[in-house]
């Protein structure tokens, strides 16, 4: 029998004969193989994907030998899944399996993780604080200012927390250790990454008739056994959560075990303490700030049976459970399960295949639900609704007020609080009570601009504007972490008339402290949450009402259940209205009416407060009034006219290299290869045309995206994977149209 594996560098599988010596070939499927690869003497690590009788080759090499030598990494699954993944997500085999293998496993320098090593590299300061801080303000580098202002927080941080979302940081580091300004040392941890006797055990609350309705209904396709598609539209605050944790309750009496996804890991500290608290030590957790010996670790514990329940993120759809009964998507209408990078699936779709192949139940649940998941549900019976529409304790929903941004300014007001916000916040901390502010816009401002010739301050590297943030006084790329100190003229024209605009939550945060000198504030946003465990410490510190005020970015407008928190307010509502997308209305109902909905969760009446520039906009009617299906019922003619999802789909297909001609051509190439009826633009720059000095190229084809033309798009990619001066890339229905 010969085995097809999957190696690193190149996008096909190769046949390898299996000695005897390895034992049965079907024992090898899944696991990681040393085999000998091209001239070279050096043996490659792969991973046996499939086996055949036969192969097309006459002279084959042999496996050299097997790295997991009893359980393999992948369960059969997770194998099909693979291969899955690299049809339907137009990506290379490799990039697929890096979705369903533990980090750090399908490194050659890596592949023996060290199980029993308890030493972790760890970063701290070595000089004083006000070196720290002068360095801060004063060097040149944003990185290095963001990791000073990092450990100026926190006493120390791993290494491996501060390079897992930039390798750039290490850098940094590296650079900081030689002006001495930090030191790198080895620190004993534990590799439990959650400890389990911090969390107090709950019993299950008595349902309230709608929730018993849903509890039946799902009770009885559990016991069935059979694939269903579940749509739970529950108003903010009607005890979705306690409905997921009843139904798996009665899933793990059968025998079965859950996955529980949320969008973001700032959701996480929360449904790890309600799971935990309901099933113990039978949960386990995966985010993407676990170490790699950590994720391993929960890894193992996963496929050995000994978990119930597996609460993460969206990589987290990939956990290997053995006897898989249930997922739930939470927050199901956000963003972030769709994936932006290689392979660029839905969570959704892989949690829908797995459930297929697994005889398993989806939950994708929210109070404002996906429009095309809706019309699904309503219209072509893609998914069952169930309904929540009534809050679990009997309290109302916040009553929501409006207010018109330009009378603020006609009447003299230029603060970032209108004259109600400020009033509510004056009322709620004299009461004790908790307030939540959103402003989906960090930094200190958003851009700087000439009012001389209008230029706005842009990135020499990236076609956007510079974010100003005032902590390290610099300018910031967002996209390239470029950044500039001390500009005092134009670049454009030599004026000196420039001007800051665009308040961001640094300038809220400042603002706070101004208006309300005797309040408490915390922030919550990319900024400060760089740290492992710092969306655990800002909410757990929020929680214990030692912080008055919540200021953050879209973190904050989800899945956060504070019993004292009774206003919310909305900076700018207007930030996400008039993006040049067609979910831009979706997207600005959904954060109104979710962060809303944060206020007036236990005994309190809730209040919102909203600033808007547009008052009399519908989108903004609408989710002051928590009316998603009048909501609903606009927006789905608006997509019918346009023919916008869910009546046809919108495929991106997205060139990046040096040469503007080359991906205009490349584009045209790829076009031709599509032998179907389709609406398709002209080759063109992307919105944001450059980014880290690569150009930006795109086509976009309206159409039905059928097996058929997945097909087309997999041997479009394949075709285009090695071309050297071009990088090509197709996304169905894409999040990002910039």
């Amino acid at each position: 029998m010969i085995a097809k594996i999957i190696l690193r560098n190149v996008n096909q599988l190769f046949d390898y004969a299996i000695p005897p010596s390895l034992g049965t070939p079907k024992s090898l499927l899944g696991k990681r193989v040393w085999v000998p690869f091209g001239n070279r003497h050096t043996l490659e690590l792969g991973v046996v994907i499939a086996l055949a009788d036969s192969s097309s080759f006459s002279r084959l090499k042999s496996i050299a030998k097997i790295e997991d030598s009893t359980t393999p990494l992948l369960t059969n699954d997770l194998v099909d899944l693979t291969l899955w993944l690299k049809n339907f997500c137009f990506c290379t085999y490799f990039q697929a399996l890096q979705c369903v293998m533990p980090a750090g496993t399908l490194s050659t320098g890596n592949s023996k993780l060290k199980l029993n090593d308890k030493i972790a590299k760890h970063v701290r300061l070595k000089c004083d604080k006000p070196t720290a801080e002068a360095l801060s303000k004063n060097t040149k580098s944003v990185l290095q200012s963001k990791l000073i202002d990092l450990l100026l927080q926190v006493n120390c941080v791993a290494l491996a927390d501060i390079c897992s979302n930039n390798q750039s940081m290490r850098s940094a580091v590296k650079a900081l250790q030689n002006k001495e300004i930090v030191e790198v040392f080895d620190k004993k941890v534990s590799r439990n990454s959650i400890d389990y006797n911090n969390f107090k055990p709950t019993k299950p609350l008595k349902p309230f008739p709608q929730q018993q309705k849903v509890l039946t209904r799902l009770t009885q396709a559990i016991d069935s056994s059979t694939y269903t598609n579940f749509l739970l539209h529950g108003v903010t605050g009607s005890g979705k959560t306690e409905v997921f944790l009843q139904a798996i309750d009665h899933l793990i009496s059968k025998g079965k075990q859950a996955i529980v996804l949320v969008p973001e890991i700032s959701l996480t500290p929360q449904m790890i303490e309600r799971f935990i608290g309901r099933f113990g030590q039978k949960v386990s957790v995966l985010h993407s700030r676990l170490s790699e010996g950590e994720r391993l670790d929960e890894w193992h514990k996963i496929m050995s049976g000994d978990i119930n329940v597996v609460v993460g993120a969206r990589s987290a759809i990939f956990a290997p459970l053995p006897n898989l009964g249930m997922i739930v998507l939470d927050e199901e209408h956000e963003s972030a399960y769709k994936s932006e990078k290689n392979p660029k699936y839905d969570t959704i779709d892989v949690a829908i295949y797995r459930a297929k192949s697994t005889g398993s139940i989806v939950i994708s649940a929210s109070a404002t639900p996906l429009i095309a998941h809706y019309y699904k549900a309503t219209e072509l019976g893609e998914y069952e609704l169930l309904t929540l529409n009534q809050r679990s304790n009997n309290s109302h929903l916040p009553k929501v007020t409006v207010v018109d941004t330009r009378a603020e300014l006609a009447s003299g007001n230029k603060t970032t609080f209108s004259r109600t916000l400020k009033r509510e916040v004056e009322s709620n901390l004299a009461r004790g009570e908790q307030t939540i502010l959103f402003l989906n816009r960090r930094g200190y401002n958003s851009y700087l601009m000439c009012a001389n010739c209008g230029d706005a301050i842009k990135c020499p590297h990236c076609s956007v504007t510079l974010t100003y943030h005032k902590r390290w006084n610099k300018l910031v790329c967002h996209y390239c972490n470029y950044s500039i100190s001390g500009v005092t003229e134009c670049p454009s024209c030599g004026s000196n008339y420039i001007r800051y605009y665009g308040d961001g939550t640094q300038k809220v945060e400042g603002d706070i402290a101004t208006l309300f000198p005797n309040s408490s504030c915390i922030r919550m946003d990319m900024d400060t949450t760089m740290a492992k465990n710092s969306h655990a410490q800002i909410l757990g510190e929020f929680k214990d009402n030692s912080k008055d005020i919540l200021i953050g970015t879209q973190m904050v407008t989800k899945g956060l259940d504070f019993e004292n928190v009774t206003l919310v307010g909305v900076i700018s509502a207007d930030l996400s209205l008039n993006l040049p997308d067609y979910r831009s209305y979706e997207r600005t109902f959904s954060l109104l009416t979710q962060v809303c909905g944060r206020a007036g969760r236990g005994d309190k009446i809730g209040r919102a407060v909203i600033q808007t520039f547009q008052p009399d906009h519908y989108v903004i009617k609408l989710a002051r009034n928590h009316d998603y299906l009048g909501f609903y019922n606009q927006e789905i003619i608006m997509r019918k006219r346009f023919n916008n999802p869910p009546f046809c789909d919108i495929i991106q297909i997205l060139a990046v290299g040096k040469d503007e001609k080359i991906l205009e051509e490349t584009l045209r190439q790829a076009v031709g290869m599509l032998n179907i009826r389709m609406q398709v633009s002209v080759p063109k720059p992307a919105p944001i045309s450059v980014i880290e000095d690569n150009f930006r190229w795109r086509v976009l084809v309206k159409c039905a995206a059928t097996d058929k033309v997945r097909a087309m798009l997999a041997t479009i990619t394949d075709s285009f994977a090695t071309k050297p001066d071009v990088k090509l890339s197709i996304d169905i229905n894409a999040n990002n149209m910039l």
